[in-house]
């Protein structure tokens, strides 16, 4: 008969049990190493990763990550390893939070060796999911790889939403009843551009895609920093005739659908959000995206 030496990493050593099925025997391999993690402390987005680094303490890992919102409830449960990557000497984990919450959420880890019972000490990481809203939101032309570049980028449309997969309340061109007809027109957005083509201003990316104007267009630009185009959302303090009172007021923006304007050279282009309009490092980027002349895209914040 099998002897239980251990029950819940407890040894069974000098306890009675029924027929001697308890014994003094020398236990299971030990705790599984309690895992090192990584996560960004705050984020607008509706999906954050989780980095595991102490890859090297596992043979055959079974993790179980729960994340929480700030009520307890849970958004992630029990993923095990075939829902995560080892990358670069890192265990991520990838989840996608399509609620409205904000506030702190927790994540709690556990692992455990493959024929071991036990589990690790758990270890818990926070971050903050911030509003999805923002005074200034660009489209920076860019490589492959994020670096900035110099290519002539051009977009006939430029589109806001406040759920994923352009769909919900839209915020610009006929989304909110007035289509732009100059770069102050609207009194809720101001556009700018660092560049633009003599006869393509920056406002007639805000036309909804539907022949009013033509595009923006960077060609001529000076340098590639300029090949940018910049939606800015008006407090009243902006504008007095602003329907946001302040910048609580500014709505949140989960999708961005953009039309690239088919005389673009530029091979890619981000999405970048600030509150100060500075973007001189404290923009977040929401996601690159590759142009496709003449065809709509769509990025998911």
């Amino acid at each position: 008969m099998a002897v239980i030496t251990e029950i819940n990493g407890v040894s069974t050593s000098g306890t009675s049990g029924v027929n001697n099925i308890f014994g003094s025997g020398g236990g299971s391999s030990p705790v599984t190493t309690t895992p090192t993690i990584l996560i960004g402390s705050s984020t607008t987005y509706g999906s954050n990763t989780l980095l595991v680094s102490n890859s090297l303490s596992y043979t055959e890992p079974l993790f179980y990550l729960t994340v929480e919102q700030p009520d307890g409830t849970e958004i992630v449960s029990e993923l095990t390893e075939w829902d995560i990557n080892l990358n670069s000497g890192f265990y991520a984990f990838n989840w996608s939070d399509a609620t409205s919450v904000t506030g702190t959420f927790t994540a709690r880890v556990r692992v455990a060796e493959v024929g071991n019972f036990q589990t690790s000490l758990e270890a818990t990481a926070t971050y903050t999911k911030e509003r999805a809203s923002f005074k200034y939101i660009r489209i920076q032309a860019c490589t492959s790889n994020g670096t900035i570049a110099n290519g002539h980028l051009g977009i006939e449309d430029f589109q806001l939403f406040d759920a994923t997969n352009a769909t919900g309340n839209q915020f610009t061109g006929a989304g909110n009843g007035t289509y732009m007809t100059s770069n102050t027109s609207n009194p809720d957005f101001t556009i700018s551009a660092g560049h633009n083509a003599s006869g393509y201003e920056p406002w007639e990316a805000f036309t909804n895609g539907v022949g009013i104007g033509n595009a923006w267009w960077s060609l001529s630009s000076p340098s590639a920093s300029a090949n940018n185009l910049t939606i800015q959302f008006n407090d009243q303090t902006d504008n007095a005739s602003s329907q946001y009172v302040t910048d609580a007021d500014f709505p949140n923006i989960l999708s961005i659908r953009t039309k690239d304007y088919s005389g673009s050279s530029a091979t890619h282009y981000k999405i970048l959000v600030s509150q100060t309009g500075a973007f001189a490092g404290e923009e977040t980027q929401y996601g690159g995206i590759n142009t496709t002349n003449g065809q709509y895209a769509i990025n998911n914040v």
